[in-house]
Protein backbone atom coordinates (compact mmCIF):
# COMPACT_ATOMS: atom_id res chain seq x y z
CA UNK A 1 0.00 0.00 0.00
CA UNK A 2 1.20 2.93 -1.30
CA UNK A 3 1.24 6.25 1.47
CA UNK A 4 -1.01 8.68 0.96
CA UNK A 5 -0.12 12.33 1.85
CA UNK A 6 -2.33 12.63 4.90
CA UNK A 7 -0.02 9.32 6.44
CA UNK A 8 3.04 11.05 5.17
CA UNK A 9 2.09 13.86 7.15
CA UNK A 10 1.11 12.05 10.08
CA UNK A 11 4.08 10.17 10.07
CA UNK A 12 6.07 13.45 10.29
CA UNK A 13 4.13 15.09 13.03
CA UNK A 14 4.72 11.19 15.11
CA UNK A 15 7.97 11.76 15.09
CA UNK A 16 8.09 16.01 15.74
CA UNK A 17 6.05 14.81 18.45
CA UNK A 18 8.16 11.69 19.77
CA UNK A 19 11.08 14.18 19.52
CA UNK A 20 9.64 17.19 21.68
CA UNK A 21 8.23 14.44 24.16
CA UNK A 22 11.78 12.89 24.10
CA UNK A 23 13.31 16.09 25.04
CA UNK A 24 11.09 16.93 27.38
CA UNK A 25 11.26 13.61 29.06
CA UNK A 26 15.47 13.84 28.83
CA UNK A 27 14.97 17.02 30.34
CA UNK A 28 13.12 16.62 33.09
CA UNK A 29 15.09 12.99 33.91
CA UNK A 30 18.58 15.69 34.16
CA UNK A 31 16.40 18.21 36.06
CA UNK A 32 15.15 15.68 38.90
CA UNK A 33 18.56 13.30 38.97
CA UNK A 34 21.09 16.47 39.18
CA UNK A 35 18.47 19.77 40.62
CA UNK A 36 16.47 18.52 42.54
CA UNK A 37 16.52 21.34 44.90
CA UNK A 38 15.56 23.89 42.01
CA UNK A 39 12.77 21.36 40.89
CA UNK A 40 11.02 21.50 44.26
CA UNK A 41 11.54 25.07 44.71
CA UNK A 42 9.73 25.52 41.56
CA UNK A 43 6.87 23.72 42.28
CA UNK A 44 6.69 24.82 45.87
CA UNK A 45 8.00 21.83 47.47
CA UNK A 46 10.17 20.41 50.67
CA UNK A 47 12.63 18.32 50.43
CA UNK A 48 12.84 15.18 52.38
CA UNK A 49 15.83 12.06 51.97
CA UNK A 50 12.93 9.88 51.08
CA UNK A 51 12.00 11.95 48.49
CA UNK A 52 15.29 12.05 47.02
CA UNK A 53 14.78 8.04 47.02
CA UNK A 54 11.63 8.35 45.02
CA UNK A 55 12.90 11.12 42.44
CA UNK A 56 15.94 8.65 41.85
CA UNK A 57 13.73 6.06 40.52
CA UNK A 58 11.42 8.50 38.72
CA UNK A 59 14.16 10.52 36.56
CA UNK A 60 15.63 7.57 35.51
CA UNK A 61 12.26 6.17 34.66
CA UNK A 62 12.05 9.19 32.98
CA UNK A 63 15.36 8.56 30.63
CA UNK A 64 13.79 4.85 29.76
CA UNK A 65 10.94 6.82 28.17
CA UNK A 66 12.69 9.43 26.70
CA UNK A 67 14.81 6.55 25.17
CA UNK A 68 11.87 4.38 23.94
CA UNK A 69 10.75 7.44 22.09
CA UNK A 70 14.03 7.81 20.28
CA UNK A 71 14.06 4.07 19.41
CA UNK A 72 10.14 4.78 17.99
CA UNK A 73 11.94 8.16 16.08
CA UNK A 74 14.09 5.62 14.55
CA UNK A 75 11.69 2.69 13.87
CA UNK A 76 9.21 5.08 12.76
CA UNK A 77 12.12 6.77 10.28
CA UNK A 78 12.55 3.11 9.33
CA UNK A 79 9.28 2.41 7.89
CA UNK A 80 9.83 -0.66 10.31
CA UNK A 81 6.03 -1.58 11.74
CA UNK A 82 7.31 -1.42 15.00
CA UNK A 83 7.47 2.02 15.32
CA UNK A 84 4.13 2.29 15.38
CA UNK A 85 3.34 -0.44 17.98
CA UNK A 86 5.82 1.66 19.97
CA UNK A 87 4.42 5.04 19.54
CA UNK A 88 1.32 3.54 20.51
CA UNK A 89 2.78 2.33 23.31
CA UNK A 90 4.08 5.48 24.97
CA UNK A 91 1.32 7.57 23.64
CA UNK A 92 -1.34 5.42 25.91
CA UNK A 93 1.05 5.25 28.53
CA UNK A 94 1.18 9.09 28.79
CA UNK A 95 -2.52 8.96 28.58
CA UNK A 96 -2.69 6.28 31.88
CA UNK A 97 -0.35 8.21 33.64
CA UNK A 98 -2.10 11.42 33.35
CA UNK A 99 -5.29 9.80 34.53
CA UNK A 100 -2.90 8.65 38.04
CA UNK A 101 -1.48 12.16 38.75
CA UNK A 102 -5.23 13.26 38.54
CA UNK A 103 -6.51 10.36 40.84
CA UNK A 104 -3.01 9.98 42.95
CA UNK A 105 -2.28 13.89 43.54
CA UNK A 106 -5.31 16.08 41.86
CA UNK A 107 -2.55 18.22 39.97
CA UNK A 108 -4.58 18.40 36.31
CA UNK A 109 -1.66 21.28 35.27
CA UNK A 110 0.93 18.44 35.61
CA UNK A 111 -1.63 15.70 34.30
CA UNK A 112 -2.83 18.06 31.22
CA UNK A 113 0.66 18.07 29.54
CA UNK A 114 1.13 14.34 29.49
CA UNK A 115 -2.46 14.32 27.88
CA UNK A 116 -1.65 16.52 25.22
CA UNK A 117 1.57 14.93 24.11
CA UNK A 118 -0.17 11.61 24.71
CA UNK A 119 -3.27 12.19 22.48
CA UNK A 120 -0.41 14.19 20.18
CA UNK A 121 1.22 11.21 19.56
CA UNK A 122 -1.61 8.69 19.72
CA UNK A 123 -3.33 10.53 17.10
CA UNK A 124 -0.32 10.72 14.75
CA UNK A 125 0.26 6.73 15.18
CA UNK A 126 -3.35 6.34 14.57
CA UNK A 127 -3.32 8.08 11.36
CA UNK A 128 -0.34 6.61 9.97
CA UNK A 129 -1.66 2.97 8.18
CA UNK A 130 0.66 -0.31 8.11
Amino acid sequence: MQPTPKMQTAKKLLIIFHGLTSLMQFGLGAWILFGLTSLLSTMHMTYSPDLKVFSTYFGACLFIIGSLGVVAISFNRQNKPEGLVLSKFVGWWMLIAGVIVIAEIGRYDLALVDFIRGALILASAYLVKK
